[in-house]
């Protein structure tokens, strides 16, 4: 996978809004472009808010009419303020991305992460198995989008809709520092996230569980290991979650076949590769490696005395050659394919010293 030719768009509430986990997600694959629509406080779902002073609803962004989004939380009775605040939820977010998109100022996305739900309240949760009832979304009075399963369903089909190559993940909260708002997002886990994500086959990355950030560690509203507030990450807890969602994103990002990679393409990917390899225990290996197909070439890498050269050239004294077609080295390197069963396969093929190439191959995969 060429992660340099996708393009990255993210959506989510004040732990994702600017260049937070995304931004490292975006710099550790090395992707085309990161277009990021998430505002602070935001919540999945619409919603009506009642003051003393009026109501407000959500509106559309493209209603004439619409007010704009506001990050705002602190207690107000200004009805243009609370409006924008309404506004504020993944289903407007969505809109303002498809918008974008029509106007070119956003690329059409390869990848579209959603991250949002530490907001969202207990009783507006609504019920996953009736949101998911029936295939379209307009007409389908089962979509509730004033509650967080309505709403997820929706957003996730709209992207799907009108982005059909594009790959969806869902990244859960992350654990914060208060066990009470824990116990919210355990249920949400449980109840919506699951349940939907599952049913519209999309990744679901649980970062409450998974990414390293525990409550055991996070002082509620002071600076713990990873969180500045008991909620906010701090900078090395955005690397945290980004690095681990790099890793989610990366393992379960797949297509068909990447045909149109050039052979300079593959070996940029491969010389990015190498620059991970640990070649400090090798005193000499040198592997020619054929790439065949419409953009096939030959390349070497040569490891002498733990330094790592590749060079699009044949190599005349070799230790051995393999030859693969480019996507099936891809999946070699990245540990998508196993040498062994490549080579019973006839998906590789090697002259010369065997032990060498699966010598060759296990380094790559390091």
């Amino acid at each position: 996978m060429v992660f340099r030719n996708l393009n990255f768009a993210v959506d989510g509430d004040s732990i994702t809004a600017g260049e937070q986990w995304s931004w490292h997600v975006f710099k550790e694959l090395g992707l085309k472009s990161h277009y990021n629509v998430a505002v602070g406080s935001s919540v999945w779902y619409k919603r009506t808010t009642t003051t003393s002073e009026g109501s407000v609803t959500t509106q559309n962004y493209d209603d004439p009419a619409f007010a704009g989004i506001s990050d705002g939380w602190l207690e107000t009775d200004d009805l243009n303020e609370l409006q924008m605040r309404a506004n504020n939820c993944a289903v407007v977010h969505v809109q303002h991305f498809l918008s974008d998109v029509k106007k070119g100022l956003a690329e059409k996305p390869d990848v579209f992460a959603f991250a949002m739900g530490t907001n969202d309240e207990i009783d507006k949760l609504g019920d996953a198995e009736k949101a998911l009832i029936g295939k379209e979304l307009d007409g389908n009075n089962n979509i509730d989008l004033f509650t967080e399963a309505g709403a997820m369903r929706w957003c996730i089909q709209t992207i799907a809709e009108n982005f059909p190559d594009a790959r969806i993940f869902v990244l859960t909260p992350i654990q914060t520092a208060t066990p009470e708002h824990n116990a919210k997002i355990e249920t949400q886990i449980t109840k919506i996230f699951r349940p939907v994500t599952g049913a519209m086959s999309v990744r679901l990355i649980d970062c409450f569980h998974e990414s390293g950030i525990c409550e055991k560690f996070e002082v509620i509203g002071g600076e713990g290991r990873y969180l500045r507030d008991g909620l906010h990450p701090m900078e090395n807890g955005q690397a945290l979650e980004g690095a681990f969602a790099a890793n989610e994103i990366k393992n379960h990002l797949f297509y068909a076949e990447d045909n149109d990679m050039t052979f300079d393409e593959l070996l940029a990917e491969v010389r990015k590769k190498a620059e991970n390899i640990d070649a400090s225990g090798v005193d000499f290996l040198a592997v020619q490696v054929n790439i065949t197909g419409d953009n096939g070439g030959v390349f070497y890498v040569e490891i002498k005395n733990g330094k790592v050269s590749i060079e699009p050239y044949p190599y005349n004294d070799k230790s051995c050659e393999i030859t693969i077609s480019g996507d099936n080295f891809l999946k070699l390197i990245n540990g998508k394919l196993d040498a062994v069963a490549a080579f019973t396969l006839g998906k590789l093929k090697v002259g010369g010293d065997l032990g060498k190439a699966l010598e060759f191959s296990k380094l790559l995969k390091k």
